[in-house]
């Protein structure tokens, strides 16, 4: 590949693992195993870490134990070295190009199809979030379709029934026809965002937000969304959305975004001009996650290649050139918070097993690589069990 600092090599081959001429590994994060590493780490080794996906696929590097051990990272954070918080904005244009459908039109499916204000389409059902707790209360108080597995109550259209059909303009379309989309994130981290959160300006909805506490940040303007944490109660909300839905000059204002001159939230524009990706045009937005990745890889190439030339530079002239101190990550880069459960409730409900899991899984890594490990397939045994056993006895 070829990069503003210079050219690398960049493979999947596993046997270059100890090449001499390796410097760097890119792990992905969702796939990151504790037990297959590339083993042992020579001095020299930078290792990096692309995760914009949930916090709950891999637990252990929320943690910082687990983070100082990466010298670069691409993460959904704005705070990582490659921030990767905006993956689902490709185009401010997808979100003004393509008319709302009419108020008017809404306000009759509602009343002649029978359609709810609001639509709840999700079927991954026990989330840390604990978002579906909050529908199934917020269902008390307002109408609601749910065409996920998730607390179904209609049967979703068959030509858009399925995973794979969940991107179609078919569903696009589909989703249109409703005034308010639940966007429940299943994860609550600082810049974890999801499709779900800005898939409704795409098609002309105001989402209901649950998810990042500072999604607001990332907003169309100051009134194009509709926040859970704004409310002491579902009660509350409900009440809200139903006079937003039975005013019509006070719902357009949610929808004022479709026009582009009422996008005007600075720090959004600033940050979608700034970033190190593109999208030059059609071909890009189909491959936007492989730009994200590529440009990545470049990023880790060029700071391997700042290393390299200043470790020549010191071996040249130690006196005026100091050895560069390695580049570490830190919590900043992809901390969160530990689950909890979305409303007070009287029921024995743990949100946190995995969590806590992925603290010890992360305290057992760094202890392994201190240790100067060689076979990464001792983790289990050796490492994650003697914290574990040692919970296990405090606690009994």
């Amino acid at each position: 590949i070829s990069c503003n600092k210079g050219a690398c090599i960049t493979s999947i081959d596993r046997g270059l693992k100890n090449d001499p001429a390796t410097r760097g590994f890119i792990f992905y994060g969702t796939d990151l195993r504790a037990d297959d590493l590339p083993l042992p780490r020579r001095p020299w080794d930078e290792w990096a870490l692309f995760h914009e996906e949930s916090p709950k696929n891999n637990w252990m590097l929320t943690f910082e134990d687990a983070l100082v051990l990466f010298n670069h990272t691409a993460t959904f954070r704005r705070e990582s070295d490659y921030p990767l918080s905006t993956h689902y904005i490709k185009d401010l244009a997808d979100w003004t190009e393509t008319p709302a459908v009419p108020i008017e039109e809404k306000n009759r499916l509602q009343k002649e199809e029978s359609l709810a204000p609001i639509i709840y389409v999700q079927s991954d059902c026990h989330t840390p979030s604990d978002r579906e707790r909050y529908v199934k209360e917020l269902m008390k108080y307002i109408e609601i379709d749910s065409y996920g597995r998730c607390l179904n109550n209609r049967k979703m259209p068959e030509e858009i029934d399925g995973f794979l059909k969940l991107q179609s303009p078919d569903y696009y379309k589909f989703l249109a026809q409703y005034k308010f989309n639940i966007a429940f994130e299943n994860a609550v981290c600082n810049d974890y965002m999801t499709e779900k959160l800005f898939r409704p300006f795409e098609v002309g909805a105001v989402p209901i937000v649950m998810g990042s506490p500072l999604a607001k940040d990332w907003m169309p303007n100051e009134r194009s969304g509709i926040f859970v944490n704004d409310f002491k109660h579902p009660r509350e909300l409900a009440e809200f959305i139903r006079h937003l839905n039975s005013n019509d000059d006070e719902y357009e204002k949610y929808m004022a975004y479709k026009d582009p001159k009422h996008i005007t939230n600075e720090f959004l524009h600033k940050a979608l001009k700034e970033r190190p990706w593109r999208v030059l045009g059609e071909w890009d937005k189909v491959n936007f996650g492989h730009r994200m990745y590529a440009g990545f890889e470049c990023h880790v190439c060029d700071r391997v290649i700042e290393r390299q030339e200043a470790l020549r530079a010191h071996h040249l002239d130690p006196s005026k050139n100091p050895p560069p101190p390695p580049r570490t990550a830190s919590k900043e880069h992809l901390a969160c918070p530990e689950p909890t459960v979305s409303i007070a409730t009287d029921e024995r409900v743990n949100k946190s097993v995995n969590f806590w899991e992925g603290l010890y899984e992360a305290r057992a890594l760094k202890k392994m690589l201190l240790a100067g490990e060689t076979d990464t397939t001792k983790f289990l045994s050796k490492y994650l069990k003697r914290l574990t056993d040692k919970y296990d006895q405090w606690v009994r």
